[in-house]
């Protein structure tokens, strides 16, 4: 008895020990893949780095490029082309500060390449002011400055001392984490090999290996029933074993949910029975199976089949199974029904296509398309704040069609909204893309010249109009003539709001119609 009770003691000494082990090579094991996991963050880190350098440098390339041609052109795209490279520069340096936040040394780096894009911005802003003035040759001068290429110089070595040392953070943290894998690898195969001695020394015993076997045989049992159990019980996912051809060797209930088939229907055939005709015939099982024995693991979302011909989008996760020699046993399968989440994306997109749809028509003309009042009042109130932060003007043209009231009554309502919208085209090519032209009601238009340095600028665009509205307009096989009265108000000497500067505009209005008609008329009061 006593004998029996020290080989007891020895035995569960000996396991003891050797689960000690398994759980130093699990810790050593888990240490090794988040070693791994750091590596690869800062790599990831290091590529977002060098792609937001290269976003930036290419934004302020197009930032140069779009304000020396608009500077020299003067068209509207190269400006709107401007703004966009430049909202485009402001993001990249944000998101350069939030990715080096950690590293002192590189926002050192950060504050003088701002600096030098401010420089850069700094010239382009001098550019586009300059076109207003129609003075290519200092346009020209400014863009050909020899001290410009110094500015460029600098900009394109801070870019470089940057990536560079991006590029050399990510050598030594390279180095550092093959280090501690080293350690890591080291470490597992000691406990490994103390783990395998003392197995060995396990095995000397007869009776050990009588209650090993034992314990064993028990042990695997639960663990079959608890794995069955566990799988039964996942009724959201397929999940079901394969061997290396792709026959199916196991199936759970979340698989028969999901497919269709029992287990007794489908275990045993190849698991192609769950893909389309099409992509059977493409081969594609086969082509699945080898890109996971290949890379060790499949996921992708692909269409599935249903037991009743019926097919589905199922995200699909398959992982290759391999023994201690690395040969392929098989492959685990994971698959997922998307039908739910898809007809929810489906279901937002056109909910924010429709709310998308109401907001255009809240806020626009349905006859011509213009903005109508309510969003003529946020452009003016938009207008009115950029012009006080830099000093600037803001016009306001109120226009009244002259005889519009006699084509209408005379020609009837379908030929009088044809002309209106005729006269909105045209209004729309008189004005830049910063500018406003909205339809107050009737034959009533309201035009809004944004980014104004001098009244006369607003003097250019009435006259303008007045002469793009007097050509004859063809509409069906009938050529109509109308004129138009047009009142001026500027901010800030007219008024220092929106309402304030439509009336203004509108008593303007009335008295280019009491002198004459097809003129335009400031506002005096």
């Amino acid at each position: 008895m006593k004998s029996k009770s020290f080989s007891d003691r020895k035995v569960q000494l000996t396991l003891g020990s050797a689960i000690l082990c398994l759980i130093i090579v699990t810790i050593v094991s888990f240490r090794g893949m988040a070693v791994s996991g750091e590596s690869e963050v800062w790599v990831h880190h290091t590529h977002k780095v060098l792609e937001s350098l290269q976003d930036l440098l290419l934004a302020a390339d197009e930032v140069d490029s779009s304000a020396r041609e608009y500077g020299l052109t003067g068209q509207a795209s190269y400006l709107q082309s401007y703004k966009t490279s430049r909202l485009s520069v402001v993001q990249d340096q944000a998101t350069l500060r939030i990715l080096t936040a950690d590293n002192p040394d590189q926002q050192v780096r950060l504050a003088s390449l701002e600096w030098l894009t401010a420089q850069k911005l700094s010239r382009a802003e001098t550019i586009i002011r300059l076109q207003g003035t129609d003075n290519y040759d200092a346009i020209a001068e400014t863009s050909i400055n020899g001290a410009d290429d110094v500015l460029d110089d600098q900009f394109q070595r801070a870019v470089r001392d940057v990536r560079g040392e991006e590029l050399r953070l990510l050598v030594v943290r390279d180095a550092d984490a093959k280090w501690r894998l080293r350690v890591v690898k080291a470490l597992l195969i000691i406990a490994t090999c103390v783990g395998l001695l003392i197995a060995a020394l396990a095995g000397w015993s007869h009776y050990r290996e009588v209650v090993k076997h034992k314990l064993g045989w028990v042990a695997l049992h639960n663990s079959e029933e608890k794995y069955r159990s566990l799988l039964d019980g996942i009724q959201d996912y397929a999940v079901f074993m394969l061997d290396p051809v792709g026959t199916i060797v196991s199936w759970n209930a979340g698989a028969q949910r999901m497919h269709g088939f029992t287990s007794e229907e489908i275990v045993g055939l190849n698991y192609s029975h769950l893909f389309p005709a099409a992509d059977v015939h493409k081969r594609q099982p086969q082509e699945i199976l080898r890109m996971a024995d290949m890379n060790e693991r499949y996921q992708a979302e692909i269409p599935r089949m249903r037991k009743d011909g019926t097919s589905f989008i199922g995200e699909v996760a398959l992982t290759a199974l391999r023994d201690s020699n690395g040969k392929l046993r098989g492959f685990s399968k994971i698959s997922r029904d998307l039908t739910a989440r898809k007809d929810a994306e489906n279901n937002l997109v056109m909910v924010k296509e429709k709310m998308a749809d109401l907001t255009h028509l809240a806020e626009h003309d349905p006859l011509t398309g213009l903005p109508n009042r309510l969003l003529l009042n946020d452009r003016i109130n938009q207008g009115i704040a950029m012009a006080h932060r830099h000093s600037g003007r803001v016009a306001v043209l109120f226009l009244d069609l002259d005889g519009f009231k006699q084509v209408n009554d005379s020609l009837g309502h379908s030929v009088g909204d044809k002309l209106l919208c005729s006269v909105a085209k045209r209004l729309l090519a008189c004005v830049r893309s910063p500018d406003t032209v909205s339809r107050n009601g009737g034959d009533e238009f309201i035009l809004v010249l944004q980014e104004m340095d001098h009244p006369n600028q607003a003097a250019i665009t009435a006259s303008r109009v007045l002469k793009a509205l007097a050509d004859p307009h063809q509409i069906d096989e009938l050529e109509l003539h109308v004129t138009a009265s047009v009142g001026v108000s500027v901010y800030p000497e007219d008024g220092a709001d929106a309402k304030t500067l439509i009336k203004s505009a509108d008593a303007a209005m009335y008295q280019a119609k009491a002198s004459g008609r097809n003129k335009f008329q400031f506002c005096t009061a």
